[in-house]
């Protein structure tokens, strides 16, 4: 699990090792619930400091190694969790995502990047970035695994919802013939389960500003 999620007895530096931080006195909900399904916890893992950064980069520690793209940055803030899955040293991850922070680094490392959705339980004994945009994230090289795994951590009697997929046309145009034959077959198999939709990508990121003001206001 990330750094910024508690586990019993230990210190959630938050990626930085510096400060007096108190040892947790119990398991965050996620890990909570993680173990009663019988998950083994590995240990806590390598991310920005504070979750303030989307490039894996930690000044407090060495740069972390891309397992499959060695020349390449780890993305992050979620960057341990990332490298951990990419390297085979877990079958799944946990992170967390405000801003792209699960959904960047499992980019970077070509593996499964799901953000969950936001919800006050989730983030019990989460350290808080920005309270209305965090959320958990599961990181695997399985896509049956991301699903199992979040299935695990959706709470009971909560309705449920449509899981929403979203891709930009524009990145075919980029991509290689054998590349946007890979992608249109992918995209083809995911809407069998679930709602895909074309968007674009230039309105979202008009956004931007907005999201870190606010990023900035609500930041502990």
């Amino acid at each position: 699990v990330k750094d910024n999620i508690d586990v019993d007895g230990q210190s959630s530096q938050v990626g930085n090792p510096s400060l007096p931080w108190p040892k947790a006195e119990g398991d965050a909900w996620v890990v909570q619930q993680l173990k009663s399904a019988g998950a083994i916890l590995l240990g806590k893992s390598h991310m920005n400091e504070f979750a303030a950064g989307l490039d894996g980069r930690n000044t407090h520690y060495p740069r972390l190694n891309n397992p499959q793209f060695p020349n390449r940055l780890t993305g992050g803030s979620s960057s341990g969790s990332a490298v951990a899955v990419a390297a085979d040293l877990v079958d799944f991850a946990i992170g967390t995502d405000t801003g792209g922070s699960v959904r960047i680094p499992g980019c970077w490392n070509g593996i499964w990047g799901l953000r969950l959705a936001t919800d006050p339980v989730h983030l019990h004994g989460v350290f808080p970035r920005s309270p209305t945009l965090d959320a958990l994230g599961v990181l695997s090289q399985s896509v049956e695994c991301v699903f199992k795994v979040a299935k695990q951590l959706s709470r009971v009697n909560t309705t449920p919802t449509t899981t929403r997929l979203g891709y930009d046309p524009k990145n075919l145009e980029e991509m290689n013939a054998r590349s946007r034959l890979r992608f249109l077959d992918t995209i083809k198999a995911l809407s069998s389960r679930f709602e895909v939709r074309a968007i674009c990508l230039t309105d979202l990121l008009s956004s931007t500003e907005e999201i870190t003001r606010l990023l900035k206001a609500e930041f502990c």
